[in-house]
């Protein structure tokens, strides 16, 4: 509920139609009619306006003061390119984040709100707040304290409340003298427990927006979208457009294959690479940061040496870690991996039917049967070097587990984590997800549970669970359950 009645003035525009360079559209909605700033007087330096209007009891000049200088706004938040905004006396220089420099004049409406743009002619409106030095300008919603007034710039028009009661104001579109706003009682407020704002122009002789609320920060009012929009001030234009020069390349930099990819000094023979783009594909592949995951990826592009896939991130591979999706490989009763939520879990194809299969595998401690689409469905061949593969490698005195990526002569590359490593073969064990085990079976098993770095026990299968999609096992005192790609008879 609103707590006070409060009033205030709203510029056309400044709300909605908002353009991408942190400002709305002083002409939309207007047929092309110029958008005519209101009346304006020179004042100690600052071209700020006249007359009745939500400007009054705020010290703009102290505001227009604070506006001075070179800042980056806008997109802080949102992982868009800053524009430089550069404010000397009522000359504003704007640089676009491609680059796109303009020179406009600049005047100040409220606490709020300012206009870009030619006087008399078009324009662009803008929102802004400052939180004690600090400044927020570009898209969204905002609004300043001063003792028991508020200032709200919303969609709906610029509420003002002195604590008991709201006037919204707006802006009249083609005013040149005054009265350059006209005001009604409006319906403005805090909520009751003091944490918002809230406009309400349900009740106006304009009804548009209805509620809209913004959040009290301190001393200013803010919409989620505005608190991304943190300005950063520079001492210099030369230096906010350095600054905004580096952001640029460092976003043109996502858009590019990194130059620093680990696998590229491996040696890797190349195999070709006929996947069509958004194809679906299996792939160990590695993110910019450096970490690897093995699942279903689509393809991109071949990029030089490496495969771009996509997936929840882009990712790159060697060639040869990359396989295309067969489904005539996928035959009822075989053992797969399974892109299923994060975990991937191994499990055994049940049937197919056209592009579906069904699959079982367990989740915790049941078996679940779904279905899923056969390019989600990884076959694993028993006794093969493929990829995919779940295996033992030998880690000091112990054994752990990790993924076969490739094999090549005597080397393989399994995946730990999110690493992959290059091991001797010998010192590799593959792991028979298809093979059903009996009770009273001997065998070695990865630990559910314990310290880290889990390692494979020797231990005998005590109980088989739904026809052996996973097995309880007593390995010493210890009791746990194992899935198949968890299991293998000797190391």
């Amino acid at each position: 509920m609103l707590r006070c009645i409060v009033a205030v003035a709203m510029i056309v525009g400044s709300g909605c139609g908002k353009t991408a360079d942190t400002s709305s559209s002083a002409g939309s909605g207007s047929a092309g009619a110029p958008i005519t700033p209101p009346p304006l007087r020179a004042t100690a330096g600052a071209v700020l306006p006249t007359g009745p209007g939500p400007h009054q009891g705020f010290d703009l000049a102290a505001i227009h003061k604070k506006l001075q200088g070179t800042w980056l706004v806008g997109g802080s938040a949102f992982s868009s390119i800053p524009q430089v905004w550069s404010l000397a006396g009522d000359a504003l220089v704007r640089i676009g984040e491609q680059g796109q420099r303009e020179t406009t004049k600049f005047r100040l409406f409220t606490p709020c709100n300012y206009f870009s743009g030619t006087p008399g002619e078009a324009g662009t409106y803008g929102t802004f707040v400052f939180d004690g030095d600090v400044l927020y300008l570009g898209l969204g919603n905002a609004g300043h304290v001063q003792g028991t007034r508020t200032i709200a710039c919303l969609s709906a028009g610029t509420y003002v409340s002195d604590g008991t009661t709201c006037t919204l104001w707006r802006r009249k579109p083609f005013a040149t003298t005054d009265p350059a706003w006209s005001s009604e009682p409006g319906q403005c407020g805090y909520t009751a427990d003091g944490t918002k704002f809230q406009g309400d122009d349900t009740a106006s002789s304009r009804k548009l927006y209805g509620v809209e609320t913004v959040e009290v920060k301190g001393g200013v009012l803010l919409t989620q979208q505005m608190a991304g929009n943190k300005a950063e001030k520079f001492a210099s234009l030369d230096a906010a457009i350095a600054r905004q020069n580096e952001l640029r390349e460092a976003q043109a930099v996502l858009t590019r294959t990194p130059a620093d990819l680990s696998f590229t000094a491996w040696g890797l023979e190349a195999k070709p690479v006929t996947h069509a783009a958004g194809s679906a594909v299996w792939a160990a592949a590695v993110t910019r940061d450096g970490i690897w995951n093995l699942g279903s990826f689509r393809f991109k592009q071949l990029d030089g040496d490496a495969v771009w896939v996509t997936g929840m991130n882009d990712a790159w591979s060697p060639s040869a870690f990359v396989h295309g999706v067969d489904p005539a490989r996928v035959k009822p009763g075989g053992a797969a991996l399974l892109a299923i939520g994060g975990l991937m879990p191994y499990g055994r194809i049940v049937t197919v039917d056209g592009d579906k299969a069904i699959v079982r595998f367990r989740s915790g401690s049941k078996a679940q049967e779904t279905s899923i689409s056969l390019d989600r469905v990884m076959p694993l061949e028993a006794g093969s070097w493929t990829f995919a593969t779940p295996v033992a490698y030998k880690a000091g005195e112990s054994w752990q587990d990790g993924t076969l990526v490739h094999a090549v002569g005597t080397d393989v590359y399994v995946l730990v984590d999110r690493e992959v490593k290059k091991l001797a073969r010998a010192e590799v064990r593959l792991i028979d997800v298809g093979k059903r085990w009996s009770r009273g079976a001997k065998v070695w098993a990865m630990q559910s549970s314990g310290m880290s770095p889990l390692v494979f026990v020797e231990g005998t299968i005590e109980k088989v669970h739904d026809d052996g999609t996973f097995y309880t096992i007593k390995a010493g005192e210890r009791v746990f359950d194992q899935s198949p790609d968890g299991l293998v008879s000797g190391l």
